[in-house]
Formats: C-alpha cells, structure tokens, sequence
C-alpha cells in the first residue's frame, strides 16, 4: 500500500514525516474477505435448482431437442441449448452462464461446440436408494409420524395413498397424497417426492408395494430410535 505526491513547481515541500499507526485506524488494518466464495456458493444453489427443473422436465425437452435437430445429428449448439431450456422451463436465468455448471466435457460433441443433449440429459435424475438426503429423509420421516399418530396402521395408511385399489402406489399418487396430507412438505418439487417414491420402489417396477412401503417405514423408526432391533409398527397387508 502506498502512494505517489505530485507537486507543483514552485510548491513547498512537507518538512515532516508521517508514520502510519495501525492502532490509530484500526479499519485500515483490518482483513479484508473475498466475496468469491459466497458467489461460488449461489452459483452451486442455482446450479442445483436449475438441475431440479431440468429433472422435472427431461421429457419435454428431448422433445424440444429432437424438434429442432433437423438433420438427426443428436447434438445441440451451446446457443440452441440455452435458449431450448429458456423456452420449455419458462424459468427465468442466464442459462448460458450455467454451461459449465451443467454441461460436463463428455455430454459435448467431439469438437466441443455442442451438447450431445440425448447423452446429456440422461445425466439427469433424482438418486436416492445410496443413502438419504436430509429432505428426503425428511419426508420418510413425516409419514412415519402421520402413520403413528394414526394408531400405527401401515395398513390403513398404504389403503389411503393408493387410491385407485390398485396394491401400489404410483408416483403421481404419492406426491397427490404427501401434498394434501401434509402441507409442509409442498415446498419441495415433484422431481423431488418422485426420487422417495424410488426410494421405496426396492424392485424397480414403477410403483410401491405393502412390503417396500412396511420395510421403509420400519426401517426408518428402527434408526431413528437406535434400535435396528425394534418391532416396529404392524405391517402392511400382503
């Protein structure tokens, strides 16, 4: 830190020195934060969320894509991508500064000037059986309450969310059921009830069945209580 004096010709020049005192200006010493990595955090949550709504809409936009690609070469410009995700999201960002953010080395062509979106947007999904996030394991945790303080009928609460009769519950029946029945989960997007929904889904066949839905929620009060060992609630029917 320092600093140049120009004087005049003809000007006096100071006879005295000045020696700066930090403990006199305390503000002048004091350390001086980077704001980068606060922007590095916004950009990851806004990257995040824009992954959300990619999530909720992949179907309309390969739709979009496909639309576009006249000459069937499975590859977007980075201009057609952007402006792609800005008219089917109807969400309004700078798409094209998220690029790097969402688009990785290999979803782009061989000369790097496009996006392979078929590849691309197969990247996209809500993963949940490795492990639950905090708000996934958040809703687990509030239908477990609901079944409890229900008298713990697993049961009557499987009857109650698969409405149709069926013997397993659909994805759009859950989110129906989870929206209605307890609001303060509505904060969080289809994209996300789907990913619990899959959570459950232990064989894969699209839908939850008494079983996978008795084991989840079991299994959830066994480790919420320390206690793997723990009865539990009565289970569904067969």
């Amino acid at each position: 830190l320092g600093a140049v004096l120009i004087f005049l010709h003809g000007a006096d020049r100071p006879t005295d020195t000045y020696q700066w005192d930090p403990s006199a200006d305390a503000s002048m010493s004091r350390v001086v934060v980077s704001q980068r990595k606060g922007k590095d955090i916004r950009r990851q949550a806004v990257v995040r969320q824009a992954a959300e709504y990619i999530i909720e809409n992949k179907t309309a936009l390969l739709e979009y894509f496909k639309l576009g690609d006249k000459n069937h070469t499975g590859v977007v410009s980075f201009f057609g991508w952007a402006q792609g995700l800005a008219h089917v999201l109807q969400v309004r960002m700078a798409w094209n500064k998220l690029i790097s953010g969402l688009v990785m080395t290999e979803d782009m062509d061989t000369s790097c000037d496009g996006v392979r979106y078929q590849a691309w947007l197969g990247r996209f999904g809500v993963e949940l059986k490795g492990g639950c996030r905090e708000w996934q394991d958040e809703v687990v945790g509030k239908i477990t309450s609901a079944v409890l303080q229900n008298g713990g009928d697993l049961a009557k609460a499987f009857d109650s969310i698969d409405t149709d009769g069926s013997g397993g519950i659909s994805a759009e029946e859950f989110r129906v059921a989870v929206r209605k029945q307890l609001p303060s989960l509505t904060v969080l997007s289809d994209a996300q009830l789907e990913a619990v929904v899959h959570s459950f889904d232990v064989d894969g066949s699209g839908q939850v069945d008494t079983q996978e839905f008795s084991t989840l929620i079991n299994h959830h009060i066994a480790t919420s209580q320390g206690q793997h060992g723990a009865a539990g609630v009565g289970a569904a029917r067969d």
